[in-house]
């Protein structure tokens, strides 16, 4: 029980300093314009058509060209501060020893990331909650929009994926895209979080977690990317779900993101074991 405080101790330390962080408010302030303008090309289709939409939107925030490139600069700029050492940090690790401290600094990732999300979700639905009504069902806006019948969408940005429609119902939709989501943001964290250590520079881990963020990009022009691109698997339109177009099927992707995010973790607490730990500047 005493090691569940401790550690939870030291998670919260990093929460209450969003509260003066100016960066966290901004971003999370940028997050709430993307998905508003996202979702209002939505609702005015809804509104044209004299209809509310259904409430589930949040599975395809991430069908706009390079909105998941967007959505995942927002989780670099989350853990840019990764390993999160201020001047209170030497006195926790002293007082809790090293791998608890680490363990504190890796559930903060992991809550981190999945408030991240839900933020979304909840801003999904919250910001356009006049133009909603509940639907057990994906909804004629929503239908009509996947199913290729608003014409008027052809040029646009917003996508949502016939084949998405057809094989999930919304819930399931709703719980793999945060799912998945969160495991891309606490890998992209991860990254962050062990490479800062390893090197005890805060730019190595940066780039690298930026590569694989815009890996993305790179898996839209060669589909075979598509397999060694976790933040590509995020979304379920890069889910083999008929077993026949070559995409990595849900199986793949869920042990793909265990064994890389169990890898990360066990590689940070050793890292932060052996490493001299310095105290750096907020950022």
């Amino acid at each position: 029980m005493n090691l569940c405080k401790i550690v939870f101790h030291i998670a919260n330390q990093n929460y209450r300093k969003w509260i003066t962080n100016y960066r966290i408010w901004i971003l999370f302030i940028i997050l709430a314009i993307f998905v508003r303008n996202y979702t209002q090309e939505i609702m005015n289709f809804a509104e044209l058509m004299n209809l509310k939409s259904s409430p589930w939107l949040f599975p395809f925030l991430t069908g706009q060209n390079y909105s998941k490139i967007f959505i995942f600069i927002g989780i670099l700029l989350l853990f840019c501060d990764a390993p999160f050492i201020d001047k209170s940090q030497p006195y926790l690790i002293i007082r809790s020893g090293r791998r608890k401290w680490c363990t504190g600094q890796i559930i903060y990732v992991f809550g981190a990331t999945l408030f991240y999300f839900a933020f979304m979700l909840i801003l999904s639905i919250l910001l356009n909650i006049n133009h909603l009504e509940y639907n057990s069902d994906w909804g004629k806006v929503i239908g009509t929009i996947g199913n290729g019948l608003a014409l008027d969408f052809a040029s646009r940005n917003v996508s949502i994926n016939w084949t998405v429609i057809n094989y999930f119902t919304p819930i399931t939709a709703m719980f793999y895209s945060y799912l998945l989501l969160s495991l891309g943001g606490i890998f992209i964290g991860m990254i962050l979080f062990f490479t800062n250590i390893l090197t005890e520079n805060k730019v190595f881990g940066f780039i690298i977690a930026s590569f694989f963020v815009f890996l993305e990009f790179i898996g839209k022009l060669f589909p075979k990317i598509l397999w060694i691109s976790p933040i590509s698997w995020v979304d379920l339109n890069n889910i083999d779900l008929d077993g026949i177009s070559g995409k990595p099927n849900i199986t793949y992707i869920l042990v793909m993101f265990s064994i890389l995010i169990s890898a990360l973790i066990i590689g940070s607490i050793i890292a932060v074991k052996r490493k001299e730990i310095e105290v750096n500047a907020e950022i």
